[in-house]
């Protein structure tokens, strides 16, 4: 039912369809409606995967892929450290929609996670990275 309601309010397109909400309430971090319910809608109760899909869409690919969620030393070419206030409000908004689960992933680990798969994502396209070759099972040891 859920999803049959869904695509009829796609198919009606609302006038504030793609007007900017905020992430969190009171965060001052904006993200379009569409992209939110969209994230809501994909991550079938996984937070990790909600996690992902609003940092992919506030934030963009390319700025996950050139930045960590700390940052690192810039005397050794380190990456510079993604916005606080960003990480809080996605951060915030997990929790909430997750309220009592236990092992929730922290917001930092999930950022650094997603911005490490996209960069061996990167070199791979790149043909820089190649994936790894796995032997047949015959040929394992036992």
């Amino acid at each position: 039912m859920a999803d049959a309601t869904y695509r009829l309010f796609l198919r009606l397109k609302p006038t504030g369809w793609d007007e900017q909400v905020e992430v969190f309430t009171g965060s001052n971090v904006w993200i379009k409606r569409r992209d939110k319910i969209d994230a809501l809608e994909s991550c079938r109760g996984n937070p990790r995967k909600l996690q992902n899909l609003l940092l992919t869409k506030v934030f963009g690919e390319e700025y996950i892929r050139s930045h960590c969620a700390t940052g690192q030393r810039l005397e050794c070419n380190g990456n510079p450290a993604a916005d606080k206030n960003v990480l809080q409000a996605i951060s915030n908004f997990v929790r909430c929609k997750f309220r009592g689960e236990k092992d929730l992933p922290t917001i930092n680990h999930a950022f650094n996670s997603l911005s490490n798969n996209l960069r061996v994502k990167q070199r791979r396209q790149m043909g820089l990275l190649k994936r790894s070759q796995r032997r047949p099972k015959s040929a394992q040891l036992p």
